[in-house]
């Protein structure tokens, strides 16, 4: 997968299963000041709750899978901005579906600011 030559962003295409995402390629940066580059290799693996990818995929997931996440995982908190607290994330889920994107904002890595969107 190529970078866009005008934002230097890359696209990633995430694959799911039960439990955190998969990621399968590359490298993103944005912005030409302030590098923030996110090196993701074939099956790294990120949290659902707290990645933005993540949380478009959990949001999609059945009312099922979205408790059993919730319980398997207890909702770790990786920075003082991830949002640990079951209530919230399950009100987050339905924002993202009916806004049908996400924002992770240095929920998982403080530096990184994620944007992603269901493709259908």
């Amino acid at each position: 997968m190529g970078s866009n030559p005008i934002t230097r962003l890359r696209v990633q295409a995430p694959g799911y299963s039960p439990g955190p995402v998969v990621r399968c390629s590359g490298k993103s940066s944005l912005g030409r000041a302030a590098w923030t580059r996110v090196n993701s290799v074939p099956g790294f693996r990120a949290p659902l709750h707290c990645s933005g990818v993540g949380k478009v995929l959990l949001a999609y997931s059945s009312p099922e899978d979205i408790e059993s996440y919730i319980e398997k995982t207890d909702l770790p908190a990786y920075t003082i901005n991830t949002i640990a607290n079951p209530y919230i994330v399950r009100e987050e889920l339905t924002k993202i579906r009916a806004q049908s994107f996400a924002v992770g904002n240095g929920e998982w890595q403080l530096s990184v600011v994620a944007i992603a969107a269901a493709v259908r």
